[in-house]
């Protein structure tokens, strides 16, 4: 081909249609759309061990794509949530998010520090990652047998969403302080906290600035997208500006994810910005596969047979962390069957994971080996595929005693 892009745009080409097939297929056999995608990703990468067609340059390119992925993915994370209602219901989701990440967390970092016997970054990365779950997998599971609206599903979705917040929080603060964790010495843990502090700090001036932003400036960027015609630029006005503050705060030293993140929560405060953001979904199901197909692409065959051992016992301490950590603390709120339909909930590992996984394995070996990407990767085909059957049988036997009671 005589245009060096060339190639590089077949590939992007193919991997549209790919996606679009792949997930199609899933929605017919019943598998989540995060599960295929993985599993492209990873025929790719294996076809392309063998056959080398990714050169240096298209991975770098692909790379931004997936980092577009990445902004467009989480961005729809925060502008999906309810930002009014999970202010005022953050008293029980609270209680519930902070038994939820205690419990699966530590046993995630245990497990991989002293039964796999990780290093301690490494276990660290593994924690983070576990800690956080699938806002979208659970609730199309709520939504598709009708509770949704009832008071485990409502409360099911503020504990998801905080789990999701938090996940993207942990890394920002875990990539702070694992500089000074990897030099060691006496003086590694204080310095380590001071250093968490001061992100923690950086962190809630870059909130302030996006609570004055969404007090006094989306108001009027809404306002004139709805003016804007034909239709589409609605849209993409919003997401512009959606973008432009993930960049900020990847300039700020934080990350793409907490940016995108922050802006589509500022934006879903208000109902004209999230009807203008109707025509997102379009835009989100054009970048999002890219991020997902690439994080497939960056497993290797020796990584996934390293990570195999690893990957199995991850995944069934990812369950059990989640079943453990959403179900107990919500026995405060509900009955015994409605605490193990909001535990089996939270199990699915998906976007917040991935993105862990795929910043963690781009800062080197140091900071997560290869096999503990494979076994990340693992532990959310396992829990994608698993999860929504152990929810679905939690559902009905919940709703079944409520239906008997009536």
């Amino acid at each position: 081909m005589s245009n060096p892009h060339a190639l590089w745009v077949l590939m992007v080409g193919v991997t549209i249609v790919m996606a679009s097939l792949v997930r199609a297929l899933a929605a017919r056999v019943g598998l989540p759309s995060v599960v295929a995608l993985l599993l492209l990703g990873l025929a790719a990468g294996l076809a392309n061990t063998r056959l080398g067609f990714l050169t240096p340059g298209a991975q770098e390119e692909f790379a931004l794509l997936a980092d577009l992925g990445i902004v467009a993915l989480l961005f729809k994370v925060g502008l999906d949530s309810n930002l009014a209602r999970l202010i005022s219901a953050l008293p029980r989701a609270t209680l519930i998010w902070i038994g939820d990440i205690t419990i699966s967390a530590s046993l995630a970092f245990g497990t991989a520090r002293y039964l796999l016997e990780m290093e301690l970054v490494p276990s660290l990365v593994i924690a983070v990652a576990l800690s956080a779950t699938s806002v979208g997998l659970s609730m199309g599971v709520w939504q598709e047998s009708g509770h949704l609206d009832s008071a485990e599903g409502r409360l099911t979705l503020d504990a998801a969403e905080l789990d999701d917040i938090s996940g993207v929080m942990l890394l920002a603060v875990l990539f702070t302080v694992v500089p000074l964790l990897g030099a060691g010495g006496a003086q590694a843990w204080p310095a380590a906290l001071s250093a968490a502090g001061v992100i923690a700090l950086r962190l809630a001036a870059f909130t302030a600035f996006c609570m004055l932003f969404a007090r006094f400036a989306e108001p009027r960027i809404t306002a004139l997208a709805m003016r804007l015609k034909p239709k589409p630029a609605r849209m993409l006005t919003v997401a512009g500006v959606g973008f432009m503050i993930a960049a900020l705060a990847e300039a700020l030293g934080f990350s793409l994810a907490i940016g995108a993140l922050f802006a589509g929560l500022v934006f879903s405060r208000d109902p004209a910005a999230v009807r203008a953001e109707a025509g997102f979904d379009e835009l989100h199901a054009l970048l999002m596969p890219f991020f997902f197909v690439s994080v497939g692409l960056g497993i290797d065959v020796a990584g996934l047979q390293a990570g195999a051992v690893a990957g199995a016992v991850l995944a069934v301490v990812a369950v059990v962390g989640k079943l453990l950590g959403g179900a107990l603390p919500s026995l405060l709120f509900t009955s015994a069957l409605g605490a193990a339909a909001i535990g089996a909930s939270l199990i699915p590992r998906a976007e917040i994971a991935l993105y862990v996984a795929h910043e963690a394995r781009a800062a080197g070996d140091a900071v997560l080996p290869a096999s503990g990407y494979a076994a990340i990767v693992m532990v959310v085909l396992a829990t994608g595929v698993l999860a929504p059957t152990l929810l679905r049988l939690a559902l009905r036997r919940r709703f079944a005693s409520y239906r008997a009671r009536s």
